[in-house]
């Protein structure tokens, strides 16, 4: 019966991360296919910038409520709404391209409600893992969830140029909501949990979120994880997004050796997912990991004076390794640390933290690389990383501590 079990569960995590993939493949080509739309409509790459940000804002002012609903409906039955609403969502889009009748008004009401479909979609993704696999084996799921989402960044954009121009663009919008709507309905497949907790719940949404703050303020480890997500997104995007353009035409690389450089960071995340998976919880694997942020961090600092492209991707591809684990174990430790009835409010609380200052990130790297020049914001970020690897290592081995009592038991 036991294996039976395990069996069923694991049928349940596949389930999960192939209707993620799909959908979050999908939604990387509706946002390639929105920019080839904004721009061929107005010509405006400032029109372009507005628009992503009508995405981002409602995200982040809204991930929150999503976590709160989250805990509430079950993250399931999010899941579920979410996969329908982006089908909807894209329905008129197709419709309009098909009449010639679209407009940039048009693409911004569905930025917007984009935006809000994902603020409620990211936390329940995340927090239902835990009712998908056994304790012992959450932290692999976490590791596979967080390579489905790397790769889908590399599938996403390769497969969207292709599909527009055998397509066009009402097929693809087609293509993109068809897909949506078939992981939703493979979510059904998905098991339900917490209807116990449901009928505790306070009333009012400002109080239910309020009571997930109120376990953060007093769980060091809850507020490590999250503060950790928050100091990584502040250090790293912005480099990465601002900096590496500017190294890349400094240098005078083409496009394509932009691109190598930026997906060498992605490459070395998907890689440090998997090891993540596999970590173990003894006090040398735990020095292991603060040796290599180290080593990450220090040589992160001197990315705008090595030489060569190939050195460069190298150290990117390390530091991607590096983060790679540390976004798998944080998010274990929260789901073990965290109580199953308030799940969703502190993963979007951790969520809320990447999202809302990636924004910050890029706007200090270019204030910083203005009057400094460009290695100077790889300077900045390198101590940053140092510093966090140091930190952030010694929260991890408190959360591996609590998973082997959690495993144990």
């Amino acid at each position: 019966m036991g294996a039976l079990t395990r069996w069923t569960r694991s049928k349940h995590l596949l389930i999960l991360l192939a209707a993620k993939m799909v959908a979050m493949v999908s939604v990387q080509i509706y946002t390639v296919l929105q920019s080839w739309l904004v721009l061929d409509l107005t010509g405006s790459t400032l029109a372009l910038g507005t628009l992503l940000m009508m995405t981002t804002i409602p995200r982040a002012v809204l991930l929150p409520v999503g976590g709160v609903l989250a805990d509430r409906l079950h993250p399931r039955n999010l899941v579920i709404g979410t996969g329908y609403a982006f089908a909807l969502l894209l329905v008129p889009v197709a419709l309009l391209l098909r009449a010639g009748g679209l407009t940039l008004g048009h693409l911004a009401l569905v930025a917007l409600g984009m935006g809000l479909v994902t603020a409620l979609y990211i936390p329940a993704s995340t927090s239902i893992l835990p009712d998908l696999v056994e304790a012992g084996f959450l932290q692999q799921a976490n590791a596979a969830n967080h390579v489905v989402l790397m790769l889908s960044f590399f599938l996403g954009p390769a497969l969207a140029g292709g599909l527009i121009t055998a397509a066009g663009t009402s097929t693809t919008v087609v293509v993109v909501a068809g897909a949506c709507a078939l992981c939703a309905a493979a979510a059904h497949l998905l098991p339900r949990r917490r209807e116990a907790a449901e009928r505790t719940e306070p009333s009012g949404a400002f109080r239910a979120f309020a009571e997930g703050l109120a376990v953060v303020w007093t769980n060091r480890v809850l507020q490590g994880c999250i503060a950790l997500a928050a100091v990584l997104n502040l250090a790293v995007p912005g480099p990465l997004q601002v900096g590496l353009p500017a190294l890349a035409a400094d240098r005078g690389m083409d496009p394509s050796g932009l691109g190598l450089l930026m997906a060498s960071s992605g490459l070395g995340q998907i890689v440090g997912a998997v090891l993540g998976g596999a970590f173990g919880r003894n006090g040398r694997q735990v020095a292991r990991i603060m040796a290599l942020g180290l080593v990450a961090g220090a040589l992160w600092t001197a990315i705008g004076w090595i030489p060569h492209a190939v050195a460069v991707m190298a150290v990117l591809a390390g530091a991607g390794l590096w983060l790679g684990i540390l976004n798998v174990v944080a998010a274990t430790a929260i789901q073990v640390y965290a109580p199953p009835h308030l799940l969703g409010r502190v993963l979007s609380l951790q969520h809320l933290g990447i999202v809302g200052l990636q924004p910050v990130s890029f706007l200090v790297s270019g204030w910083v690389m203005e009057p400094f020049g460009t290695p100077a914001v790889f300077q900045a970020s390198g101590v940053v990383l140092v510093l966090t690897a140091v930190v952030g290592t010694v929260l991890m081995a408190r959360g591996h501590e609590r998973v082997e009592v959690r495993s144990a038991g």
